[in-house]
């Protein structure tokens, strides 16, 4: 009788268990279904929202030529830079600070505006873009102190001299 009753009890807890797993594999392959037909809407959603393949494959050309002979007083060696055919660079240089210069230097190029986003958001300064509705969300991130762990771990950093190098011709490039 204990055994049946444990057997009854650990087989509502396993159905219990199933059943959200159930519901969202259900509401998944209901939202695709939905999402990748005319049921709905005019046109396939899924398709037009798709990084690979919808709207957002426009934000930059597809055909964009970053081949260029650049030239900076700071290099020391020869260095190239291969963009594959997701434009995912991949640098290849003689020595190390070249490597850290350009990487440095495609950051700026490509992310500049993402890179200084993300920096005022973590020290809790996003309303100086977004205006008063960031207000809440940089409270917040102050009382976290991202900005203070942030210097210190820098100050931590530039302790290991090799790694400060390193971070100075980031900042360079």
């Amino acid at each position: 009788m204990y055994c049946d009753a444990c057997f009854v009890f650990y087989s509502i807890i396993y159905f219990m268990r199933l059943i959200p797993f159930l519901i969202s594999t259900a509401a998944t392959a209901g939202l695709v279904t939905v999402l990748n037909s005319t049921l709905v809407l005019p046109a396939p959603l899924g398709k037009l929202l798709s990084p690979q393949n919808g709207v957002w494959q426009n934000a930059e050309k597809n055909n964009a030529e970053f081949n260029a002979n650049l030239t900076f007083r700071e290099l020391k060696g020869n260095a190239n830079v291969y963009f594959d055919d997701r434009l995912v660079p991949h640098v290849f240089a003689e020595n190390d600070e070249d490597l850290y210069f350009i990487q440095g230097y495609l950051h700026a190029k490509f992310r500049l505006f993402q890179m200084d986003l993300q920096t005022k958001a973590a020290e809790g300064r996003a309303s100086e873009i977004a205006g008063e509705k960031a207000i809440v969300f940089d409270r917040e991130q102050r009382r976290l102190g991202m900005r203070y762990a942030a210097e210190n771990s820098l100050m931590e950093m530039e302790k290991i001299l090799n790694k400060k190098k390193c971070l100075m011709l980031i900042q360079t490039g």
